[in-house]
């Protein structure tokens, strides 16, 4: 779970929610395996688990891709 300073920070500074370049970050249902990496990585608290599939809350996420960075199956991606 991410420190409360941390959320606090993204919604005060929301310019940089985009800093992907405005690319939305999307998991594939059929490579998640369900390992959870994603979420303890996540800085906003944006990743839960719906049926051992990882769902991203596009309203807290702020595409910082490190939830990608840590599946090892890569199910989490960039969209255009």
């Amino acid at each position: 779970m991410p420190s409360e300073i941390t959320v606090i920070w993204w919604r005060k500074y929301p310019k940089y929610r985009q800093n992907s370049g405005g690319r939305e970050v999307k998991v594939i249902p059929e490579k998640c395996r369900g390992c959870r990496s994603c979420i303890a990585v996540c800085p906003t608290g944006a990743i839960s688990m719906d049926e051992a599939v990882a769902v991203i809350n596009d309203d807290l996420c702020v595409n910082c891709g490190c939830c990608a960075a840590a599946c090892p199956v890569k199910a989490i991606e960039f969209g255009e």
